[in-house]
């Protein structure tokens, strides 16, 4: 069966529709996604930050004798807690040893966070990473927790931000491309009959 110029030209019109639509389609969904990404690591920011301050002020009202790190420790499960309460995320607080110290959830092993801890309690500086954890795709929002500007943090703070709402973003963004590159696609091949 030979096709007629027409339809061959549409046929063509709508691959080459099709390959921009998917390219354009691509180029808007990585772009959603690194706003959506970089808006939630700057909320994680703020949310290290208040964290932080909670915690030093909680320490320095205690009137204690005991180093600030002692007294991190022994609060530790509240401050996790409190901050969990307050921000809905899961918090889990380490000491300088790397050992999980306090924690809103109910997981005794935290050592797959490790690795994670270590860099950030050597650099010293807020880290993130966009990772799977038991299935869920999570922000995993890492901050060493200073008492004093200039001394040695007492211990790292893990934020971990379940990334539900933003893949559903994502996935409803993408559906839409496709119904709509459907939707182009027929209306190109109804209306081969006008051309």
């Amino acid at each position: 069966m030979r096709l007629k110029f027409s339809t061959k030209l549409v046929l063509v019109n709508i691959l080459v529709a099709a390959v921009v639509a998917a390219l354009i389609g691509f180029i808007v969904i990585q772009g959603l996604m690194l706003i959506l990404i970089n808006n939630t690591v700057t909320n994680l920011t703020t949310v290290a930050n208040e964290s932080t301050v909670l915690i030093r002020q909680s320490i320095y009202s205690l009137a204690t004798t005991d180093p600030a790190e002692t007294v991190y420790i022994q609060n530790a499960d509240f401050y996790a807690t409190q901050i969990a309460s307050v921000y809905s995320s899961n918090i889990v607080l380490f000491d300088n040893s790397m050992h999980a110290v306090g924690s809103n959830m109910n997981l005794e092993d935290f050592s797959m966070y490790t690795d994670y801890v270590s860099q950030v309690s050597e650099s010293r500086e807020q880290s993130y990473v966009y990772t799977q954890t038991d299935g869920v795709n999570s922000i995993l929002f890492l901050s060493p927790v200073f008492i004093t500007s200039k001394s040695q943090p007492v211990g790292v703070m893990l934020i971990i931000y379940p990334t539900s709402n933003m893949d559903l973003i994502i996935r409803y963004t993408t559906y839409l491309f496709i119904g709509g590159g459907f939707v182009s696609a027929a209306v190109v091949f109804a209306t081969r009959k006008i051309i």
